[in-house]
């Protein structure tokens, strides 16, 4: 329980030496009780009484160091800043600890004791009787099973809940399937390391991820030590240089909360540019073309492939399946997590009777 016999300090008007002097030989008599912080100053204007802030977390040692280092009372104002640094710590306690709750949590898709680091891989994909589900109970992925060779573009299409993205977060290893063996490079992937395994594949997801930073904060989440030339080299590699100069302040600009002061395509340009930062053998896209208008879509899909002249294996996610064959070698149709079809994109594209039968279009 706090000290209730604490004398309240004065207002700011009438703070004198004897209100810090008070705190200082409160905590050496070990009476800090839950330790007291006062606010030192009425309300602006409102002139409300003045308030306590009671802080379990602060030592008492703690608390006479920071009211001893502010004799004399002239010095005000950083016993002001301390307040207000206490008052946060207190008001954003509960989202720290959930903060903290996730950086500690345990994942459950670890590196095998003998895990080897790929090094720089070639991108030669293979799924083969792959299983998965969430529960136990209801299979996402069943018996997928498909090769992408270096350089392959692979359109992975259906409706939503047909297991597309769950086979994509398998290959980075979000999960571990169930049954079955994914493997690139002929190497079973749950035998390589995460951080190697993860440094050759980009990913780009269904919603562009972009902080209120500049362009070149943001690019570099997808590598932090990269130099100015390579972020200038992957803007110009996902064409989004161009968008970029156009702005007086360049790659400092700020893109905004969620990159909100840019267009559907220039955030997903800056997304993909930012995939293909660390130069990796296997891009990943999900969902590229949501919500993005049909002159958008089809940069986007120029850039797609621009990209796999590069030799970047490209695995992409589409319900869009009309946008999808005009850039995949291969589609592969899933429904419930089966396949369907798998078959060629251009044959799938001209054969009319078998598009409407798998696609509806």
């Amino acid at each position: 329980m706090a000290d209730n016999n604490f004398r309240p300090f004065r207002s700011r008007d009438t703070l004198a030496r004897e209100d810090i002097d008070e705190v200082v030989n409160a905590c050496d008599a070990g009476r800090e009780g839950e330790l007291i912080f006062a606010y030192l100053y009425e309300k602006a204007k409102a002139k409300k009484p003045v308030k306590r802030l009671w802080l379990n977390s602060m030592t008492a040692a703690a608390m006479r160091d920071a009211f001893a280092s502010l004799r004399p009372a002239e010095e005000f104002a950083r016993l002001e800043q301390a307040v207000s640094f206490a008052n946060r710590l207190f008001v954003d306690a509960p989202r720290l600890s959930d903060f903290f709750g996730v950086l500690d949590t345990v994942p459950s898709v670890r590196d095998r004791a003998s895990a080897v680091n790929p090094g720089r891989m070639h991108g030669h994909v293979e799924f083969e009787d792959v299983s998965f589900s969430y529960d136990g109970k209801r299979p996402t992925v069943v018996d997928l099973t498909f090769k992408a060779l270096p350089g392959d573009r692979i359109a992975l299409v259906g409706p939503t809940g047909s297991g597309k993205s769950t086979a994509l977060a398998l290959l980075y290893r979000a999960f571990d399937p169930q049954s079955g063996a994914i493997a690139i490079d002929g190497t079973d992937i749950r035998d390589l390391k995460l951080i190697g395994l993860r440094r050759n594949i980009g990913v780009v997801f269904q919603e562009t991820l972009l902080f209120n930073r500049s362009i070149a904060e943001n690019l570099r989440v997808g590598k932090p030590d990269a130099t100015d030339a390579e972020i200038r080299d992957a803007a110009a590699r996902a064409q989004a240089l161009e968008f970029i100069e156009r702005n007086p302040e360049g790659f400092e600009a700020r893109v905004g909360e969620r990159g909100r002061l840019l267009s559907g395509g220039e955030r997903q340009r800056l997304a993909i540019a930012r995939a293909l930062l660390s130069r990796p053998r296997l891009l990943m896209l999900d969902e590229p073309s949501l919500g993005l208008a049909p002159t958008v879509v089809a940069q986007v899909y120029a850039l797609l492939k621009s990209v796999r002249e590069q030799g970047v294996t490209i695995l992409l996610i589409e319900q869009n399946a009309r946008s999808a064959l005009s850039v995949a070698d291969q589609a592969i149709v899933l429904s419930l997590g089966r396949v369907e079809l798998h078959d060629s994109a251009e044959r799938l594209a001209g054969d009319d009777a078998l598009r409407h039968a798998y696609l509806g279009f």
